[in-house]
Order: C-alpha cells, then structure tokens, then sequence
C-alpha cells in the first residue's frame, strides 16, 4: 500500500508536468477525435482535478488510514468495466482497485480509452510490475465494479450476477439557489453545469429556485461561459428548434435553454427550472430521489448530498459515485 501510494503521487507529478504542454500532447488530439464532446477544456480540467483531489500523497494517506488494508495479501482479480462520457471517469476505479492491493483487470470504453491508456502507460512507466492488464474472456475473475448506462447495467448483470459486484448506471445532478448567491457564484455554478458537455451524472441539469426568482440572473451570469463542444452546441440548436415547433415556453440562453419543469432533465443543453417557497420541502423532494441523485450543488449546507458551488466536477477520494464506499467494497472481498 505504501509503495503504491507513491506510485501515485508520481503519476500526479507526471500528469502536472503534462498539463503546461497539453496543446502539443498527440494523445490530447487522439481523444477528441475519438470523442467529439471532448474538448481541451474539459481534459485539462478533468486531469487537473485529479492531480489536486486525488494524487496529493497526504489525501491518499488520509483516505487508505480509515481501512484495513494488509500490505501483503493475494490479489484478487476485480474488472473494471469504464464509461467514457467524461475524460478519465473510470480512473478512480482503477486506483481504488491498485491501493486496495488487488489486480486491475480494466476495460476502456472506446469513448475514453486514449486517455486511460495513456495514464495507464505512466503508471507502468513509473512502476512496470504494476497489477494491471487489459480485461480479456480468458481471466478468471474475483468481483467487478462496471458503469454504464441503465441498459449496459442490466447487461452487466446478466453477464456478473454471480460475484461480488458494484454496478453503477445513470443518475442526475441538481443545484439549489437560495437566492443570495453572488454574481462570481453564479459564474462559478457553470462548470457544474456545462464542463463534460453536462454528460455526466455529476453535472447539474435541474435548478431549484426561490419564488419569483428573475432568470435573468442565471442567463446573464452563464453567457460568458466559453467551454462547449461542437456536439454540444448542435444538440443545443436541435433541442431548441424542437421546442419551437412543440410550442414549448422556454428560455433561450443563446447555448442553453431554461424550462420551468419539476421533473429531472434528460435533454442534452436544456436546464429545467423548479420553483420553491419551502426549503423542507425541496429536502423531501431529493430524498424521494435518493437513489437517482449523485450531488446537490447549493451553498446551503444542510442539505442532503450536498456538494459547494464550483465542486460538483471534482470528486475527492471519499466522495464515491453512488455513495457506495468503493474501498471498503474492495477490501472485504473474499
């Protein structure tokens, strides 16, 4: 456990040094080719909050003390099946599986695999006895941990029923305002909302806001906003005309729309806007969702799953998808 922390701490060192030459990275280029929603943008901040979150030598010493992990134990084999919609979304898995002491059997979906094969490639770099391999049909297989959508989690299923397993499929972000936020907070909301293209379940797509809340504040604060991809921007003038024809009443942002909806958003570029007058009441309404809910953006701490304005993208170690404990999972497969 020791000596991977340190491997990791150099990955972070690695990475750091990448992030002043990103522009002329050749694998930079490659992984948005292979996925258009990616953008400079978006990879850069990803592996930025990786490096700061995740690959600081004290956080992960004050992560892996909370668990019973043996500096000698037989490795079990965990696959780790990898979404792609967001740059880099399975490395977290994958270093979860490596400080527990186990065998990294990973799959990179083909969205993301560019990037994943090149952190992978300065693990190994760094320490060339490292457990990890390429997840094949051949390997006998100890527990998995696979995310996906709703459809790709039933399949996962079928395939896993029958060991130890995490599956995690798809889930919404909301942001509750109370109306006292500052225009810098506002301006900051944004990349909870936008970065990734709002593709991942930890990006907001549902906004709460105080009674009579003028919207305008939320278009004048978001239209600054630059980091948008191409895919992004087109599904934003696809959904827009759509609504037109639909005569749905909408608010046009110029690269979002706004409607006042109180169910969760599923269309690519459309926030839906939820109306309250009691706080105790929008606190019932994310229990009632408790299991579709990643985070809730809010500068009110009371709430449940609550996460600060401009953090909804960087995760800690601590902070696991679902609220299922990844490293206590691990650590107690038998």
């Amino acid at each position: 456990m020791k000596h991977m922390i340190r491997v990791f701490r150099e990955l972070g060192e690695r990475l750091n040094k990448e992030l002043y030459n990103i522009k002329e990275e050749e694998y930079i280029k490659l992984a948005i080719k292979d996925n258009s929603w990616f953008t400079e943008a978006s990879i850069k901040y990803a592996i930025k909050a990786i490096i700061e979150n995740y690959l600081q030598e004290d956080k992960i010493k004050e992560w892996v003390e909370q668990y019973n992990i043996k500096e000698s134990i037989t490795p079990k084999n965990i696959a780790v099946i990898m979404a792609g919609n967001i740059p880099l979304v399975g490395f977290f898995d994958l270093m979860s599986v490596l400080v527990s002491g186990n065998k990294c059997l990973y799959k990179a979906s083909s969205k993301d695999s560019v990037l994943i094969e090149h952190t992978i490639s300065l693990l190994k770099a760094i320490e060339p006895n490292i457990l990890i391999e390429e997840l094949n049909d051949t390997q006998k297989i100890d527990a998995v941990i696979a995310t996906g959508g709703d459809n790709a989690v039933r399949l996962f299923k079928d395939i896993y029923g029958d060991i130890p397993a995490i599956y995690r499929g798809s889930r919404f972000s909301i942001a509750i305002l109370t109306g006292d936020e500052t225009e810098i907070e506002l301006k900051t909301i944004t990349d909870d909302i936008f970065m990734h293209s709002g593709l991942g379940c930890r990006n907001v797509s549902m906004i709460f806001t105080p009674q009579d809340y003028d919207l305008n504040q939320l278009t004048n604060a978001f239209k600054s906003y630059k980091n948008i991809s191409s895919k992004y921007t087109n599904n934003y003038i696809q959904n827009r005309a759509i609504m037109k024809l639909d005569g749905f009443n909408f608010v046009d942002g110029k690269f979002f729309t706004l409607t006042i909806e109180d169910q969760p958003s599923h269309i690519i570029s459309n926030i839906n806007i939820v109306n309250y007058t009691n706080i105790e009441a929008v606190k019932e309404w994310i229990l009632s969702y408790e299991n579709e809910i990643q985070c809730v953006v809010s500068t009110n701490t009371s709430l449940p799953f609550h996460i600060e304005i401009g953090e909804a993208q960087k995760p800690t170690l601590s902070d696991y998808p679902d609220r299922v404990d990844t490293l206590l999972f691990l650590t107690n497969i038998n």
